[in-house]
C-alpha cells in the first residue's frame, strides 16, 4: 500500500493505460458506451503525449548515433589529411634534395678536381657555425685539411676544410669560425689578404694593404698560397670596406657566397689526387 501511495500517479497512469487496451481488445471500438469514451478521452491524450515522447527520445538516439558517427568519420578524414600533409612534404623535400643532388653532381664533373659527396649530419651544439660533421670519413678517402667546398643555387662556394677524420664521420671547421685562416685574393685587382670568420654570417679579410684597389662588390676568391685550398675557389663579395690613413691595412667585410644555414650537401677536396676525376 505505501508503494502504490508513494508511487500513485505512475499507478494511475499504468491502470488508465491498462483499462483502455483492455476495452479496445474486448469490444470493437465502433461500440462503444459513455464509460468507454470517458476512458478513452482521458486516455488518448497520454498515450498521444507518450508516442510523441517515445518518438522524440527515437530521434534524439538517433542524432546522437548520426553525430557520433559523424565525429569518427571527421576524426579519421584528419588523420587522412595529415597523413597527406605529411607525405607531402616528404616528398617535396625528396624532390629538392633529388633536384640539389643532380646540380651538385653536374657540378662536380665541371671542376678540376677529385671531390666526394658527403651530406652534413651535425653541427656543433656549441656553436653551429663553428664546425659541422659530415657523413664520411678515412674509409671513403677523407683526410685532415681536405677542402670543402658547395654548391648552391648555381654559386660556387668556399665551406671549410676538415679538421678531423674517423672511419666514417669527419669533421669540417667552417669558414664562417674564428679559428678559420683561408688565403684570399681580390679577383678584380688579387691583392692579397687573408680572410678569417668574423660571425654567424660574414668574414673580414685580413692584411690587406690600405693603398689596395678595393671597393663594396668586389669578388674574394681563395688565392691557392699555404698548401691546403687550391686557388680560384669562390669565397664572398666584399661588403664594407674601411680605409684609415694611420692604418696598414684595410677593414674589409666579406659576406660568403655560401649560406650556411642551407647547408645540407658538400664536396670535399682530394688536395693529393687534383689531376684524377
Amino acid at each position: 500500500m505505501a508503494f502504490i501511495i508513494k508511487y500513485r500517479e505512475l499507478f494511475t497512469l499504468c491502470v488508465l493505460l491498462s483499462i483502455s487496451t483492455t476495452l479496445m481488445v474486448i469490444k470493437p471500438p465502433f461500440k462503444t458506451n459513455y464509460l468507454e469514451k470517458y476512458v478513452l478521452s482521458i486516455i488518448e491524450p497520454v498515450q498521444r503525449l507518450f508516442t510523441e515522447v517515445l518518438a522524440f527520445c527515437e530521434r534524439l538516439f538517433s542524432g546522437f548515433r548520426e553525430l557520433r558517427s559523424i565525429k569518427l568519420e571527421n576524426m579519421r578524414l584528419k588523420r587522412e589529411l595529415q597523413d597527406l600533409r605529411i607525405e607531402r612534404m616528404y616528398w617535396g623535400d625528396l624532390l629538392a634534395e633529388n633536384k640539389r643532388l643532380k646540380k651538385l653532381l653536374d657540378y662536380k664533373q665541371r671542376i678540376d678536381y677529385k671531390t666526394i659527396a658527403c651530406r652534413i649530419i651535425g653541427f656543433s651544439p656549441s656553436n653551429w657555425f663553428n664546425t659541422v660533421t659530415i657523413d664520411k670519413g678515412t674509409r671513403a678517402g677523407i683526410e685532415k685539411d681536405d677542402p670543402v667546398i658547395s654548391y648552391q643555387d648555381g654559386h660556387e662556394g668556399l665551406v671549410g676544410k676538415v679538421i678531423d677524420a674517423a672511419q666514417n664521420t669527419a669533421t669540417v671547421l667552417l669558414l664562417l669560425s674564428e679559428e678559420s685562416y683561408v688565403g684570399a685574393k681580390l679577383r678584380r685587382t688579387e691583392f692579397k689578404g687573408v680572410v678569417v670568420g668574423k660571425d654567424f654570417r660574414t668574414c673580414q679579410m685580413k692584411y690587406l694593404d690600405s693603398s689596395a684597389d678595393v671597393k663594396k662588390g668586389d669578388i674574394v676568391i681563395t688565392s691557392g698560397e699555404g698548401g691546403i685550398f687550391p686557388g680560384n675557389i669562390p669565397i664572398g663579395k666584399v661588403t664594407n670596406v674601411e680605409k684609415k690613413n694611420y692604418q696598414l691595412f684595410c677593414d674589409i667585410e666579406v659576406s660568403p657566397f655560401v649560406e650556411f644555414g642551407k647547408l645540407e650537401e658538400v664536396l670535399v677536396i682530394k688536395r693529393k689526387s687534383s689531376n684524377d676525376r
